[in-house]
């Protein structure tokens, strides 16, 4: 009542008093519906039920990831036969700030001697021409954003960005030249707000109950590193291959997991060598970035001195929870490019020195011998009775430069047959049917059939729960959460 007092009259008397029968009509049946609604719920909802509505939820909030989980908790249920059973356990969603910061310390170490540019490479940032982009580089890459792509810690979306900025007639020229403007100034590293670099980090549950962590860079930072990537990908990629696959070349995962199985096939008594670099991204020494920039595309390193030049804070729930100042920055569109630019020199170190161990070695074994990396996925391969020596060299060069492996997951995969050194090999595990790499199975035949078999059985166990979404919702996770391409993971 209070509330109608402080309407004007004619409002209130209006709204009060209908002057027609309908509202009064519309305002019974609203009731029914009310009576009705309260009724069901004092219901019991099975569990089905409420995981549907959960996993539509989940889709219209464009959280695809969290609502396929969902969608598979479904599955769980149709497994069981438990559509009826009134309790589910809802995935964890939420974690306390000191879990977060607790995670986060051992992924994000603090910054070492490796990370501070020397004047070298400072001289080189001064010397060097800043990237550029146009009006027209602007609009060709805002037309092609996800609008589904979540917030950063500013709270812009994409969806935002192309609602005001494209298609909004004689206002559209204007705002590309001033997006252009604003890309260009954070390129040239112009910019002195550091309120574009920060970076929201988010929990993904697993069904272990371990929170997966993602960061979120700020949209209008992950928009200028599109832009910049549409100028300058292609050129940098053509540059890193045929040694570095990740970048620019198109397919590259599948054809470094094809190039496993050509090793394994061969018969020149070859041994693939699987590496895992430990903390990748996190701790690639920024020093490595920068010079390989510096080769590879100098005309970002005014752009890296703004991201890079100091850490960068990462935020939760409004929250200061960590701060990166080494390594590829998370949620960062540039750290493909910038790992594998900064990796660039330790492969191609690896690779001589693969090349001399072969020659060292050249009369009683292969000649045949070589290295490619996915980012930071690395493989080699060569003869069988100098493997060890390779692999022994190869941690060496990667100690040097700052850059771990992880022992316990790097690999030997030998081929039935191969001669090895009267020692064998010791320092990796070593398979001998076959191993994943790059998502792909490579051994034997069994083997590679056995795996492509659980794979495809894995991406493929949701769907009965997806068909019990409504049909845009079933589409869209099937789009996004579930690949088609099983020939990627084939035995033949």
């Amino acid at each position: 009542m209070a509330f109608c007092a402080t309407l004007p009259l004619p409002t209130t008397a209006a709204f009060l008093i209908p002057s027609s029968p309908w509202p009064r009509a519309h305002a019974s049946t609203l009731l029914v519906q009310r009576g009705r609604s309260a009724s069901r719920s004092s219901r019991p909802v099975p569990a089905a039920t409420k995981l549907i509505r959960r996993t539509e939820r989940l889709v219209r909030e464009r959280r695809t990831g969290t609502a396929m989980q969902t969608a598979e908790q479904l599955q769980d249920l149709i497994d069981k036969d438990l559509i009826l059973e009134n309790t589910v356990a809802p995935l964890t969603t939420s974690y306390s700030l000191e879990t977060v910061r607790a995670t986060l310390a051992s992924l994000c170490p603090p910054a070492s001697h490796r990370d501070i540019l020397n004047s070298a490479q400072l001289a080189s940032i001064a010397q060097s021409t800043p990237l550029t982009v146009s009006a027209g580089d602007v609009m060709a890459v805002l037309e092609k954003l996800p609008i589904g792509a979540a917030a950063g810690a500013s709270g812009w979306t994409y969806a935002v960005m192309k609602a005001l900025f494209l298609r909004n007639g004689d206002y559209s020229d204007r705002a590309s030249l001033l997006v252009a403007t604003f890309c260009n100034l954070m390129l040239s590293g112009q910019l002195r707000s550091q309120v574009w670099l920060r970076t929201r980090s988010v929990f993904v549950p697993k069904k272990n109950g371990r929170p997966r962590p993602l960061g979120i860079g700020d949209s209008w930072y992950r928009f200028v590193g599109r832009v910049a990537l549409s100028k300058v990908g292609d050129r940098v990629g053509s540059a890193l291959s045929p040694v570095q696959l990740g970048i620019g070349v198109k397919n590259g995962a599948e054809i470094g997991g094809r190039m496993a199985q050509l090793v394994f096939d061969s018969e020149d008594n070859l041994v693939l060598l699987s590496l895992d670099n430990e903390n990748g991204f996190n701790t690639l020494p920024r020093g490595l970035i920068c010079s390989g920039l510096a080769e590879f595309a100098p005309e970002l390193l005014h752009w890296f001195q703004y991201a890079y030049g100091g850490p960068s804070p990462l935020f939760c729930q409004g929250e200061l929870v960590a701060h990166m100042a080494t390594g590829c920055k998370q949620g960062d569109t540039f750290g493909s490019l910038l790992y594998a630019v900064g990796f660039q020199s330790t492969l191609l170190a690896v690779q001589d020195s693969l090349a001399l161990g072969i020659q060292d070695h050249a009369g009683g074994c292969s000649t045949t011998g070589g290295v490619s990396a996915f980012i930071d996925d690395t493989s080699l391969f060569v003869d069988g009775r100098i493997a060890d020596l390779v692999a022994a060299d190869t941690i060496s060069i990667f100690t040097a430069a700052g850059i771990s492996l992880c022992i316990d997951k790097c690999r030997f995969l030998v081929p039935p047959g191969t001669i090895l050194p009267p020692t064998g090999l010791t320092a990796f595990p070593t398979v001998y049917d076959g191993c994943i790499i790059l998502g792909c199975p490579a051994g034997t035949f069994e083997y590679r059939q056995q795996e492509a078999s659980a794979i495809t059985v894995k991406a493929s166990r949701p769907l009965p729960a997806v068909l019990r979404l409504p049909s845009w919702s079933a589409l869209l996770l099937i789009r996004q959460c579930v690949s088609a391409r099983t020939w990627l993971v084939s035995p033949s």
